[in-house]
């Protein structure tokens, strides 16, 4: 386990590329708190299992097994996109 002495100062700080990410994003896929109730199991309009992370350094995202590959090919090429790095 790492400890956070070590990474804290990682997490507070910030990357000028994830913003845009983040907007990018959640443009494609909305977060799961802002989903209307109508479209709570539509899994393709929301694939998130639970809210985004996110801090000035990462977003952490997790998703409904069924949207995992076309998810992750997505979010690649959306990294990609931005200069940011994806970590599995």
């Amino acid at each position: 386990m790492c400890s956070f002495a070590k990474i804290g100062p990682t997490l507070k700080a910030k990357t000028p590329q994830l913003p845009p990410f983040y907007a990018d994003l959640t443009e494609r896929w909305p977060e799961i708190d802002s989903v209307p109730e109508q479209r709570v199991d539509d899994k393709a309009y929301c694939p998130w299992s639970c809210a985004l992370n996110r801090s000035g350094m990462a977003v952490v995202m997790c998703c409904v097994w069924s949207m995992a590959d076309e998810l992750a090919a997505i979010v690649e090429d959306l990294a990609n996109r931005h200069r940011l790095v994806k970590l599995a």
